[in-house]
């Protein structure tokens, strides 16, 4: 967004291969695995929706929809298969049932990260 943002004032964006930067991302992304995913897509779509326009991220969203659909089938299909056994396959489940539920809902703005 920022790169964008700085193109279309004129700005030229530049990038340096021997910049180094450090991220210590996770700690609340492994916290909150499904409601991460939800922050994500939400300023996903925001972003395309500023950038690209309305139409753009409904079909971004259409999108996801069918997909998050055919990973929920599978997913719940190999998670019954294995009786629930599988820790990551039972969490890779769980989160993406969750997120599939969230876009059902129409994105609203109540599930997510806890906000302070």
């Amino acid at each position: 967004d920022l790169a964008l943002r700085m193109r279309a004032a004129g700005w030229k964006v530049m990038h340096h291969p021997g910049a180094r930067a450090f991220h210590l991302q996770g700690g609340t992304a492994k916290q909150y695995q499904a409601e991460a995913r939800i922050e994500f897509y939400r300023s996903r779509y925001r972003f395309f929706h500023i950038h690209y326009g309305a139409a753009a991220a409904h079909c971004l969203k259409a999108a996801m929809v069918a997909n998050l659909t055919l990973n929920v089938a599978g997913l719940g299909v190999a998670t019954l298969l294995t009786l629930g056994q599988v820790r990551p396959l039972r969490s890779r489940f769980r989160v993406r049932y969750e997120l599939w539920k969230w876009h059902l809902q129409g994105c609203p703005l109540g599930p997510g990260l806890p906000r302070d």
